[in-house]
């Protein structure tokens, strides 16, 4: 069950980082909202990191 719970999990921050991506990529014009973009990216991604290693 905790497996499972896992998967589902990663599945959904998986779309999450796909639709963070795409933004970025949709605001790429705007160097601005590129770094915003970036900043909120690696945020999310230490997020991610801290999340999966504090449970195991």
């Amino acid at each position: 069950m905790n497996k499972k719970d896992n998967n589902s999990k990663t599945v959904l921050l998986e779309l999450i980082t796909a639709g963070i991506f795409y933004l970025k990529l949709i605001y790429l014009d705007n160097s601005v909202g590129a770094y915003i973009g970036d900043s909120i990216y690696m945020i999310f991604m230490l997020f991610l990191c801290w999340s999966s290693t504090s449970k195991d």
